[in-house]
């Protein structure tokens, strides 16, 4: 018996993703996530660390905005807290295994791009790194999020090495 099973941590690569279906299912579940944000009056966009973790779960904000969200109705309540928690667990799957700078400017790319909405040439401008850089980073936090929290799709086919 194995003590850690290879498989079961296993992350697609990006051949055998289907992106376009991949960024759809997570352009769908980014639009319930903020939208249930903004029903319980939090802002649409969630606060982040300067490492673009997300908030910790105990800070006083967090706090002071589940008072809020009591005061709220029931059913927003409960669908904030357990999106909130599909959320955190697709950024916190955004890693590099070895190099913690490339974690915090995968994560940076994922925010930009799929939070804020801000083009693969914007985000290079700000950030400083090339627009393929940010591209592969966009493409490679899409399907760590889209695989953690189960809405990755896969391709029906996979490429050959020529390409064809």
């Amino acid at each position: 018996m194995d003590l850690f099973n290879l498989d079961d941590y296993q992350i697609p690569t990006a051949d055998e993703v289907d992106m376009a279906k991949t960024k759809n299912n997570v352009g769908v579940f980014l639009m319930a996530y903020k939208s249930v944000r903004q029903r319980i009056g939090c802002p649409r966009e969630p606060k982040i660390t300067s490492t673009f973790a997300d908030t910790p779960a105990f800070s006083n904000e967090f706090h002071s905005q589940v008072e809020q969200i009591v005061i709220k109705n029931d059913s927003d309540r409960e669908e904030f807290l357990r999106l909130n928690e599909i959320y955190r667990r697709g950024i916190s799957s955004i890693q590099h295994p070895f190099l913690p700078e490339v974690t915090d400017r995968r994560k940076s790319v994922f925010y930009k791009r799929y939070i804020q909405g801000l083009a693969i040439y914007q985000i290079a401008l700000e950030i400083g790194y090339s627009e393929d850089v940010v591209a592969e980073e966009s493409r490679e936090s899409l399907i760590q999020f889209a695989n953690a929290i189960g809405i990755l799709a896969k391709s029906d086919f996979k490429r050959s090495s020529s390409g064809f």
